[in-house]
């Protein structure tokens, strides 16, 4: 077998606007060597307010959100990209963090981002998937922990298609109406799963279902209803491996949250130059 000893690819982000916020001012000079030396055009701030305040003013490819900054953190900051009326809601958003725990990924992810890496950066884990994010859709970089749910976790368009004959206003409202009651889920879970409110949590698995189903979401089907069988069980319950199956559906709902907004910018723009 002929081995291919010629040098990889080189990483170049010329022309990408990239957001970096970070109190740090090591960690935005280490950074900013990295990414213009590439021919990335950098962007810093100093913690989340500032960062949330450039996302309204300009555009980026993709946004680096240290998590923990004075007066908003990046898990915060994230929350409120993610609901701009802009495409900035869209592009990705890594995290940078100073230890990386499984619980502590879950969190970031169910928050809407869509890769987390631990500082300082490395830059031959850190380069190449930034190059992967910005070449990429808008969907979440998962933790490999999590494969066990299944790769078939996508929005079904031949469905959506289907109910909607076709008109790109009537799914563009299928898609608005379940963002709207996805973010309350959202909430909801998140607070459930912080309280430990089992009842709660299958409660809220209950209405999920239904809300993906109209989307023609199948694969959790069978999630949500363990989640709903055990929350009305009675006796001796694993607590703490119901909250960790709860956690992964917080992942799971944000990356169908994530392709719902995708597919909403898609069909919105499709339906605008139709008229």
């Amino acid at each position: 077998m002929k081995v291919d000893l010629s040098p990889p690819s080189p990483v170049d982000f010329t022309g990408k606007r990239i957001l970096v916020a970070d109190d740090m001012k090591l960690n935005q000079y280490l950074i900013a060597q990295l990414l213009t030396e590439r021919g990335a055009q950098l962007v810093t701030a100093s913690d989340g307010l500032e960062a949330i305040a450039l996302c309204k003013q300009q555009l980026f490819d993709l946004i680096i959100l240290d998590i923990r900054m004075p007066r908003l953190g990046g898990i915060e900051a994230c929350r409120a990209i993610r609901k701009l009326d802009t495409a900035n809601a869209l592009v990705p958003i890594v995290a940078l963090t100073a230890h990386m725990f499984e619980e502590e990924q879950l969190n970031f992810f169910s928050t809407g981002m869509n890769a987390a890496i631990v500082k300082p950066v490395e830059p031959d884990t850190f380069l190449p998937l930034l190059q992967r994010l910005l070449a990429s859709t808008p969907v979440l970089d998962l933790p490999a922990a999590d494969s066990g749910w299944g790769s078939e976790l996508q929005i079904d368009l031949t469905y959506l298609k289907k109910i909607g004959n076709n008109n790109l206003s009537f799914i563009t409202m299928m898609l608005t109406s379940f963002l709207q009651n996805a973010s309350q889920l959202q909430q909801r879970l998140s607070m459930a799963v912080d309280a430990t409110d089992i009842k709660a949590i299958g409660e809220i698995a209950h209405q999920l279902k239904f809300s993906i189903g109209v989307l023609g979401v199948k694969a959790l089907d069978e999630k949500l209803c363990w989640l709903q069988q055990e929350a009305m069980g009675t006796g001796t319950q694993d607590v703490d491996y119901f909250i960790v199956r709860s956690r992964r559906l917080q992942v799971k709902l944000a990356t169908l949250v994530a392709q719902a907004e995708a597919l909403r910018h898609q069909f919105s723009q499709g339906s605008t130059g139709n008229t």
